[in-house]
């Protein structure tokens, strides 16, 4: 219930930025000049971004009963899946494995989409890794009821 009423508020905070996009596309005199796909994609991608980091701070509240404690860790991994793995995958005892450690990180699957590109590949990693982050979510739920 959580993670949908988050998502719901994202997603209503998000509409209104809808306004410029059509301002900007009725008031331009030549209607190719923006790329709607490439705008479609992106705000695909911002959705599918902030239902993984919504997930992430599900979870992450879950692990704590103190409120600061849980902002902390969501911070934390939110961070560590953005920047973490890709800072990880620069560092030379890794070179062997820096395309897969970069595989891993939120930025290597976000930044196609924040240029229109949709791959299937980016899609499949943002669900799962949303329902992946709920189910651990469930799983923390249960062993602390118990």
């Amino acid at each position: 219930g959580k993670f949908l009423s988050i998502l719901f508020l994202v997603i209503l905070s998000i509409i209104p930025t809808f306004i410029y996009v059509f301002s900007i596309y009725y008031l331009q005199d030549d209607f190719s000049n923006i790329d709607l796909a490439s705008i479609i994609g992106s705000y695909i991608g911002l959705m599918l971004l902030s239902s993984l980091f919504i997930s992430i701070s599900v979870f992450a509240s879950s692990l704590s009963n103190n409120q600061v404690i849980s902002l902390m860790i969501g911070i934390a991994f939110c961070s560590l899946f953005y920047f973490g793995f890709d800072l990880i995958s620069s560092i030379s005892i890794f070179s062997q494995i820096d395309l897969l450690c970069k595989k891993f990180g939120v930025s290597y699957h976000y930044f196609p989409m924040s240029k229109g590109l949709l791959r299937l590949t980016d899609i499949v990693y943002f669900i799962s890794s949303s329902f992946v982050f709920i189910k651990l979510t469930e799983l923390s739920l249960e062993n602390r009821i118990r």
